[in-house]
């Protein structure tokens, strides 16, 4: 497009941030995976007369600590805010992201769970357990690990119906070190089991019924990426100027900034919860008080990190489509 192409290099990253793409490159680049990912719809619609639905499965990988959550998702079927072409000024694509009227976009969390696969495990005994075959009663052994897989992805996932399935993607170090811890290998081990079951298991679903069977589309997320995005970029539009741009976006850093928004909820995205997740929902305002959430920290970043991490996977993905629609709309002549 002639209007990408008059854009700046930072016009462009910032375009490429705000639809949750690969920001690195050269500006040829950029311009070619803004024209790939423009086209690109990476949520499954029904839709109606007057709103197109959709189902979000958002999953924050871990065995002992996994969390997801289930959204409903809706948005109104035709845009009232598409731009003419010939009002366009060259920043007015990147401009139209970051001013918006009002919540156009529903997410509605219909679950909201922790889950320790630990618990799906028939293995109890303790590894380290001498007075047995160690490999007999390993819960992180192969074998065990594919158990789980399987039973996570048939047991609790699909039973869902959802159309779309995040799946939050694992790094390989912490911090940088060269090390790679052993709890690292384990989660990417089943990481990549889960992705393995969830593919054969579409295969078999269209080999069985032909390929118009449904199944859920399944993608990687990269967490940084949406930490980054919320806390620090085009999808917080109340940024907290306290956080250096430059600092590595934390744990706390995703938990107030959840707080915040359910506290506050005057985004793109309109945010709703469940009678199921009331209390998570709950969770998450009460002990607002400065003074109470200095003692309060330690004690509820345990339960909430993941929790947190999961719905704002979610939220992004939407969050990074009804970008994507309204750049398209904005550069088509």
């Amino acid at each position: 497009s002639s209007v990408l192409t008059s854009l700046k290099l930072v016009h462009l990253r910032s375009l490429l941030a705000a639809i949750g793409a690969n920001t690195g490159g050269t500006k040829p680049i950029l311009i070619s995976r803004l024209g790939q990912q423009l086209p690109l719809s990476k949520l499954q619609f029904h839709q109606d007369q007057q709103s197109s639905r959709t189902r979000i499965l958002s999953l924050d990988m871990g065995i002992k600590n996994l969390a997801f959550c289930v959204c409903d998702v809706s948005t109104p079927a035709l845009s009232s805010n598409r731009v003419p072409a010939n009002n366009q000024s060259h920043n007015s694509l990147l401009e139209s992201t970051e001013h918006r009227p009002g919540p156009q976009w529903t997410l509605a969390v219909q679950a909201w769970k922790r889950v320790s696969l630990m618990d799906l495990s028939p293995t109890s005994a303790s590894p380290k357990d001498n007075s047995t075959d160690p490999e007999a009663i390993d819960p992180f052994h192969p074998r065990e690990l594919s158990r789980l897989a399987y039973n996570l992805a048939t047991d609790i996932l699909l039973p869902y119906s959802a159309d779309t399935i995040l799946i939050e993607r694992q790094r390989f170090r912490s911090g940088g070190a060269a090390a790679v811890q052993e709890w690292t290998v384990r989660v990417n081990m089943l990481e990549s089991m889960l992705w393995a079951v969830l593919r054969t298991l579409e295969a078999d679903s269209k080999n069985a019924s032909g390929m118009g069977t449904s199944f859920p589309a399944v993608w990687d997320v990269s967490p940084a990426r949406v930490g980054t995005f919320w806390v620090h970029g085009s999808g917080n539009g109340n940024r907290d100027s306290s956080i250096p741009t430059t600092r590595k976006v934390d744990k706390r850093d995703k938990i107030d900034f959840l707080r915040r928004w359910i506290a506050n909820p005057e985004r793109t995205i309109d945010l709703r919860f469940g009678r199921e997740v009331e209390s998570l929902r709950d969770a998450f305002i009460q002990d607002n008080h400065p003074k109470r959430r200095a003692t309060a920290a330690r004690r509820d970043i345990g339960k909430l990190d993941d929790l947190a991490d999961c719905l704002l996977q979610a939220a992004a993905w939407v969050q990074w489509e009804a970008n994507r629609q309204l750049i398209s709309e904005m550069q088509v002549e």
